[in-house]
């Protein structure tokens, strides 16, 4: 029977099942006493309740468990070695989270707004200060990419440093902000059109956006939150400190 409150659930409202670490012994330490189980969305006394975030899209959920009867064939692993299956699930989502594809298709959004949006009658590409930010950027992306394969290769011959995926997920999230921000800044006032509808209230979805204006600034506000989910960016900073100490 597991009771309880999970937040911050991705796409709960579409999935059919979901895991959760749950208590299961509390006369041991914290980490010591959580199992790892799978728990089918369509249990009695399970309850969904969306999150809206900033850019006003629904990806977010809190799920409330009030009695919910779990099979113990739902157990993963052993009994209170759930922290030690969620450590190494933790190492392959940040890891992926170096989003490289991602970097590279913002990169290129950086570019196309560099070109189409004007100030004064000149491109911003004419902009000394834009230029440099872009080429910057665009390094960056280049580093990240290199780096991430690099990761990628070394699993081919052995396990790779602890801190290699927290490494990856630090410089991704602080990157795609980066990128976010000059296209926000590329944009200016002309994407306060979607600004202005998020106050009031009208449901706005990415796909039904016109405007490549209004994408920018979705993207911008949508994307400070990469340095807080998966663990924060002083979370990875300790992990990678700690690993070559």
């Amino acid at each position: 029977m597991v009771n309880g409150h999970k937040i911050w659930t991705t796409w709960a409202h579409w999935s059919d099942w979901m895991f959760a670490l749950v208590r299961t012994n509390r006369e041991v330490k914290a980490q010591e006493g959580i199992s790892f189980v799978l728990i089918d969305m369509k249990s009695p006394g399970i309850t969904v309740r969306p999150i809206i975030s900033a850019d006003g899209c629904h990806d977010l959920n809190e799920v409330f468990l009030d009695n919910v009867k779990v099979p113990l064939d739902n157990l993963v692993g052993e009994e209170n070695k759930g922290w030690t299956i969620a450590k190494f699930l933790l190492g392959f989502e940040r890891a992926e989270m170096a989003a490289v594809g991602l970097c590279k298709r913002l990169l290129q959004f950086c570019r196309k707004a560099t070109q189409t949006h004007y100030l004064e009658g000149r491109p911003l590409w004419d902009d000394a200060l834009i230029r440099h930010r872009l080429a910057e950027l665009e390094m960056r992306v280049k580093v990240h990419e290199w780096t991430a394969l690099r990761v990628l290769a070394s699993e081919e011959t052995g396990p790779t440093a602890s801190a290699a995926p927290s490494m990856l997920k630090l410089a991704s999230s602080e990157l795609q902000q980066d990128l976010t921000r000059l296209l926000r800044d590329c944009t200016g006032p002309r994407g306060t059109q979607y600004l202005r509808a998020l106050r009031q209230g009208e449901a706005v979805e990415l796909e039904d956006l016109r405007a490549f204006d209004n994408a920018l600034v979705a993207n911008y506000i949508d994307w400070r939150k990469v340095t807080v989910y998966g663990g924060t960016t002083e979370v990875q900073k300790t992990i990678t400190a700690k690993t070559f100490a």
